[in-house]
């Protein structure tokens, strides 16, 4: 039995045949099982086409959408420069009466990058099986003429974007977030420039 070739019943279910071509088709699909079943996917398949030009996505997610899109862009045109690491309480080791106490585990850091000061508070409660980190963070210049408080902060895991938030009009920014490593701060101080800060091994103690 002679077979038609693909492309003719891709256009047979969008009624692109002539009728006494459509009549044939017709004929031979009544007789032969294979082009049935080549017939009946490509129906499927247009029948999924037409239903997605009918789709509408909501309005919060095109909101999203853009937002998501913007933001990317907005990072990836901006220059990336990493802060230096000026003060790492890790290195300051306890004293003896505090060491073995219940109090959660802290580490205090400071960053800087020009006239930009960003001191990290990190702490983990030792007794917490989840091993949850919160970090406090703060920002703030030696430039007067610098504003920080509208500066936007975006935590990093690997080249995944985890969060975002905003700082308060102190400067002021907070995470909560899991343990692990690979994890750096992204912050937009409004310039052209994205300061980085790569954060310690979220998997060992933090004092």
């Amino acid at each position: 039995m002679k077979h038609f070739a693909d492309d003719v019943w891709i256009d047979f279910p969008r009624s692109e045949a002539s009728s006494s071509k459509a009549a044939e088709l017709k004929r031979h699909l009544d007789q032969c099982a294979k082009c049935r079943r080549i017939s009946e996917l490509w129906s499927a398949v247009i029948e999924i086409v037409r239903r997605e030009e009918e789709y509408r996505p909501s309005d919060h997610a095109v909101r999203s959408a853009k937002a998501m899109y913007g933001l990317r862009r907005a990072l990836e045109s901006l220059t990336g420069k990493e802060a230096d690491l000026i003060f790492d309480s890790f290195r300051a080791p306890l004293i003896a009466g505090v060491r073995n106490s219940h109090m959660p585990s802290q580490r205090q850091l400071q960053y800087e990058s020009g006239p930009i000061l960003i001191d990290i508070e990190l702490s983990k409660e030792s007794g917490r099986s989840e091993k949850s980190i919160s970090l406090s963070g703060q920002i703030s210049t030696r430039d007067e003429a610098q504003d920080v408080n509208d500066c936007r902060v975006f935590l990093i895991r690997g080249k995944r974007f985890t969060a975002q938030t905003k700082c308060s009009r102190l400067g002021e920014f907070h995470f909560d977030f899991a343990d692990g490593k690979n994890r750096k701060l992204l912050i937009d101080v409004g310039t052209q420039e994205i300061i980085q800060l790569l954060l310690p091994d979220m998997t060992l103690r933090l004092q």
